[in-house]
């Protein structure tokens, strides 16, 4: 039954390899080469990355965390101030709290 199975995804159409079969040969034989290119994998993503990072805005950086906000103190200081600042009611406000724990009946 399973051999079946793989017999029939096999020929299941592919673009540009014909077959999945032929697209799962190709690529078992490009992964079975890779380890000769593992050692030039840490100086690919750094050398990548030299050229990518400073295209990226600094809103970016600023969201994954490698960048702090210079605006984060004065941001923390408006909403400190506005923490601190008194409620202030309107007059019809302050007539329903008066009256709040009398009951209605």
């Amino acid at each position: 039954m399973a051999s079946s199975m793989f017999r029939f995804l096999g020929r299941v159409p592919t673009p540009i390899f014909g077959s999945a079969e032929t697209a799962a040969n190709y690529v078992w034989k490009k992964a079975s080469a890779t380890p000769r290119f593992a050692g030039w994998a840490a100086p690919g993503v750094f050398g990548v990355l030299w050229f990518v990072w400073p295209a990226v805005d600094d809103e970016f950086k600023m969201s994954l965390g490698f960048l702090e906000d210079p605006e984060a103190d004065k941001k923390a200081a408006e909403a400190a101030a506005e923490a601190a600042k008194p409620v202030e009611l309107s007059n019809e406000a302050l007539k329903a709290v008066a009256v709040a724990h009398i009951p209605h009946g």
